[in-house]
């Protein structure tokens, strides 16, 4: 069975002042620009959840009270849960995920898969051709930032005071996916050049895949692990679904920014560090990494049941006195990822180089 513990953690994720707003209001872009400006002035308060349009909705005081709710809300919140866009997207997800566990490509070739591609047409966008000669029938979402489909109701809508805020939302899954090709699901805004950064490594057999994605993200500063893994079925028609499986990667760091401290979420059976040639490990759970300490290896392990997860692995701890030479330095990253599973082996693992580079605000 599907939790949201572990796709929670994209709820930090937020860049300021790229939703739509609309009011009566003449003067709404100048009142939220002052607001992000007077930081230490702007009272902060926990949202409401208020009936809006027929709906359950929720609605911040102002954009500082938005900021703080998206990171500090907790993981079982209701809203996000039962309420929210993306609550509706995931079940969506798991309809189809039900389906396929239940009827394998029977379900796949009938009239229930086709009639969930339909109604869900608000929320989730469809790969129409086969990639590596089979199809993918997991839909992604619609929302151009995950972490706001956390906060908007079923329609697509919050509220900031006497403002409504609409999601933007994708029109197709080539815009979707973009010029790479990889789908920014634990993104909260991708165009936003500050924001979310991502690195991807592919491993692959002739019938099974796996991924492994390691980003960061603006507001929180934390590393995340993104696994999924997929295996061919059918016979005419081919299929790529989701199974359980073993993850195993191995990130080279050469070069961090600022210190990096290893707090993982629950799920890894191990993030350990290789030593003296790889001769000695050592559990790196709880350990600080500093820019001056050199190249290091850490390898890590998880198991999932869903094919299809997010972790936390670690998080960056700016400096903050004015009189050290990191501080204002961006947390940035830079080496190598190695992913591989226990049905795509090490021999055809993928890997990706690790750059990323976030500004501090």
């Amino acid at each position: 069975m599907r939790i949201y513990h572990s796709v929670f953690a994209l709820l930090c994720m937020v860049v300021p002042f790229l939703f739509s707003c609309s009011s009566d209001a003449p003067d709404l872009e100048l009142q939220l620009k002052q607001e992000s400006i007077n930081e230490g002035e702007s009272h902060v308060s926990a949202p409401q959840m208020v009936e809006f349009e027929g709906e359950q909705t929720l609605k911040f005081k102002n954009v500082m009270s938005l900021q703080h709710y998206l990171q500090h809300v907790p993981e079982t919140d209701n809203f996000v849960q039962k309420h929210s866009f993306f609550s509706a997207y995931r079940a969506v997800d798991r309809s189809i995920s039900d389906g396929i566990m239940r009827d394998s490509v029977l379900f796949l070739g009938g009239d229930d898969f086709q009639t969930i591609k339909i109604k869900s047409q608000l929320y989730a966008l469809y790969r129409v051709s086969t990639v590596d000669g089979a199809y993918d029938p997991y839909p992604i979402c619609r929302a151009r930032s995950l972490s706001e489909s956390m906060i908007a109701n079923k329609s697509g809508h919050y509220l900031i005071g006497d403002s409504i805020c609409t999601l933007g939302l994708y029109d197709n899954y080539d815009e979707a996916i973009g010029a790479s090709g990889t789908y920014n699901e634990v993104s909260s805004h991708s165009i936003y050049s500050h924001g979310f950064r991502a690195n991807n490594a592919f491993g692959k057999t002739s019938n099974r895949k796996c991924r492994g994605v390691i980003g960061m993200d603006a507001n929180s500063k934390r590393l995340y692990i993104k696994v999924t893994a997929q295996k061919q079925v059918g016979f005419i028609v081919r299929w790529w679904i989701r199974y359980a499986t073993t993850y195993m990667g191995r990130l080279i760091i050469s070069q961090i920014g600022q210190p990096i401290v290893i707090e993982p979420s629950g799920g890894f059976e191990y993030i350990r560090q290789l030593l003296r040639g790889g001769t000695v490990t050592e559990n790196c759970v709880g350990k600080k990494f500093l820019p001056s300490s050199g190249r290091r290896i850490i390898e890590f392990a998880i198991e999932r049941e869903t094919g299809d997860d997010t972790f936390t692995l670690g998080k960056f701890m700016p400096v903050d006195d004015p009189m050290d030479p990191l501080y204002g330095q961006p947390c940035s990253i830079k080496g190598q990822i190695e992913f591989w599973s226990r049905g795509v082996p090490y021999g055809d693992r993928g890997s990706d180089e690790i750059d990323l580079n976030l500004a501090i605000s």
